[in-house]
């Protein structure tokens, strides 16, 4: 199973693995990956992959998910359009997320703290307060 996110809404569980054309066309174009760097519940490191339009922010695509670095006020990234959240296997090929990976992608629904980041979606209340915070606009 992997699992979808369009910008203002939650989390969609869907089934099997997508392919690369499957990915593409939930994205609207070329995909770039991001590694989500977050613990799960017995205190390991996720192997969560998330992957977005390539051109999504060239393309004006709305906000989905922006990144904040809490330690330097920094924005580290803004996450746009729909993002298709998936693992990988030792060898590196797209697999199945666990029961486990959806818990942690229904906290992103919320802000979620790693170490370092934070993660926000962009509905979320605080998204727009962070973003006055650190003199940029939501759009």
């Amino acid at each position: 199973m992997f699992a979808v996110k369009h910008p203002k809404r939650g989390w969609e569980q869907r089934e099997g693995i997508p392919t690369l054309a499957q990915m593409q066309e939930i994205v609207g174009g070329n995909i770039e990956h991001f590694y989500l760097p977050l613990k799960g519940r017995m205190g390991n490191e996720k192997q969560i992959d998330l992957f977005v339009n390539e051109e999504g922010k060239l393309l004006d695509l709305p906000v989905n998910i922006g990144i904040l670095n809490i330690d330097e006020l920094a924005l580290v990234d803004i996450l746009v359009g729909p993002i298709i959240a998936v693992r990988h296997d030792l060898e590196g090929e797209t697999a199945t997320l666990t029961d486990d990976d959806l818990g942690i992608l229904k906290r992103l629904e919320g802000a979620v703290k790693t170490e370092e980041l934070v993660f926000i979606p962009a509905e979320h209340e605080m998204f727009s307060y962070a973003l006055r915070r650190l003199g940029r606009e939501s759009s």
